[in-house]
């Protein structure tokens, strides 16, 4: 389960909600320990940044960011939930062991049971609290990163005219272009003559926009079918 409840600490499970249960007799009795167990356990569950284990809220628009998101969600969970986790437990505990307290009044006793049950639900949701969503998050944007690098139907134009073509190319994450498939046009002249010459890379992406882009031919392959550009 991905964070998909209410993230506030409710206020029916706070130590000022659970004296407010409990008339002046109560109060007299010997200490329970549960009031102070719940403001621990407030504590530690506003302690955890629920938006860091939600991919909502934690955004991301690359995969490198979502790799750093993914990261710090599973040191949440190994620290601030497990921590949060553990303050509802010892409170949940102590609410059911109140709860059944004969010397108690009875508002005292309904309302140790009602803020166990409050606590119950809590624990759930640290117990099945998962981080998938951030993990999907890492494929998608991974996913999205590898598209962006595809191109089709590539043109090389320098002043004057056609250059050459080509059937595909990948843009890296550099910025560089590796095309591959080259046929050159016999107006091009001597392919390895536009070393380190500023051509524009015409191209379809496979989403069907345009990549256009003046680059520098930077490498050439040894049968003249592959080539490398970078921004200059």
């Amino acid at each position: 389960m991905t964070v998909n409840f209410a993230t506030k600490y409710p206020a029916a499970l706070t130590n000022t909600a659970w004296q407010r249960r409990k008339n002046r007799l109560d109060k007299a009795l010997p200490k329970t320990g549960l009031g102070p167990a719940l403001t621990q356990a407030e504590a530690a569950w506003k302690d955890i940044p629920f938006k860091a284990l939600d991919a909502r809220t934690a955004k991301a628009v690359t995969a490198a960011k979502a790799k750093e998101n993914l990261a710090a969600a599973k040191q949440i969970k190994k620290n601030e939930v497990k921590l949060g986790l553990a303050a509802v437990v010892k409170a949940l505990k102590l609410a059911q062991r109140t709860s059944a307290n004969k010397l108690l009044s009875g508002p005292a006793c309904t309302g140790a049971r009602e803020i166990a049950a409050g606590l119950d639900t809590l624990q759930g949701y640290l117990l099945h609290l998962t981080i998938d969503d951030l993990s999907h998050k890492v494929d998608e944007l991974a996913a999205a990163a590898n598209a962006e690098q595809a191109l089709r139907a590539i043109e090389l134009r320098r002043e004057g005219g056609a250059t050459a073509n080509a059937p595909k190319a990948v843009r890296q994450l550099d910025g560089t272009v590796t095309v591959t498939g080259l046929e050159w046009e016999l107006t091009a002249g001597n392919p390895r003559k536009l070393l380190n010459v500023l051509i524009t890379v015409r191209a379809t992406q496979t989403d069907g926009s345009l990549f256009i882009n003046d680059m520098i031919l930077t490498a050439l392959s040894n049968d003249l079918k592959t080539a490398r550009f970078k921004n200059p």
